[in-house]
């Protein structure tokens, strides 16, 4: 059920204008400082957000193992399918085209494509991983740390520290990604190095994307109708996250 859930929401946002995801945080956010806000601060929680925090998550909880049982569960199902439409929000394929990066140096990076990434990462891929590991649960806990933070948060901060956490899998699972869709052996080697390190999943996920994309420049340039070469490797990338999910919730789970 859970991958008939993932496609119906890829459906909805795929053909639905509504920002599901930015209304639930502006209303969220709408009394934070404005200031911390622009310069990417994050406070540490108090114990009132941590409070708030779990006794949603508790009340969330105990909802759905409710109506786990009812009709034959399609209230559950139904709830779950609200919940991932509300935490979720793919970046849309114009995002991808109309982002320059046609030119790199190697081992640079790129800013606008690492703030893509972020929002890739954290608003569709990881969500969507712990839904299927840990069910509309997991997809909620992930929600309201991403919530807690500013969109352009880099410092360090204890709901920073704990998005990083769950990003970790999720990121290193597709800068895997991307080394099979690219020159496995050569990425392999820079991916094993970085793999087991506790870091920022999207710098090197930002720089096996850009080292993809530059051995791929050339064949889009040969091409009678070249593509952005970005736009190409995150569809197939997200096209490769899409059945390795489905694969996990028919096999794995």
């Amino acid at each position: 059920m859970k991958l008939l859930l993932i496609l119906l929401v890829c459906w909805v946002h795929g053909r639905s204008t509504v920002p599901f995801r930015q209304v639930l945080v502006g209303l969220l956010t709408q009394n934070a400082s404005s200031e911390s806000i622009q310069s990417g601060t994050v406070p540490d929680p108090d114990w009132k957000a941590l409070g708030l925090a779990g006794i949603i998550l508790l009340l969330y909880a105990l909802l759905m193992y409710r109506l786990s049982g009812l009709t034959w569960g399609l209230w559950y199902d139904g709830l779950s399918l609200l919940t991932l439409l509300i935490l979720t929000e793919p970046v849309p394929p114009n995002s991808w085209s109309g982002l320059s990066i046609s030119v790199l140096e190697p081992g640079s990076v790129s800013a606008g494509l690492e703030d893509l990434l972020q929002r890739w990462l954290r608003q569709w891929i990881s969500p969507l991983f712990w839904f299927v590991f840990l069910g509309p649960v997991g997809l909620l806990v992930y929600g309201i740390v991403g919530m807690m933070l500013p969109a352009n948060a880099r410092n360090s901060g204890f709901w920073l520290k704990i998005q990083l956490v769950l990003d970790w899998l999720p990121g290193r699972c597709m800068a895997l990604a991307v080394a099979l869709l690219t020159h496995f052996m050569d990425r392999l080697a820079l991916v094993e190095q970085r793999f087991l390190v506790f870091e920022d999943s999207v710098p090197l996920l930002a720089l096996m994307v850009q080292l993809g994309i530059q051995a791929g420049i050339g064949k889009e340039k040969d091409s009678e109708h070249p593509r952005n070469p970005l736009e190409t490797l995150m569809h197939q990338v997200g096209v490769f996250a899409l059945i390795g999910l489905a694969l996990l919730t028919i096999y794995a789970l």
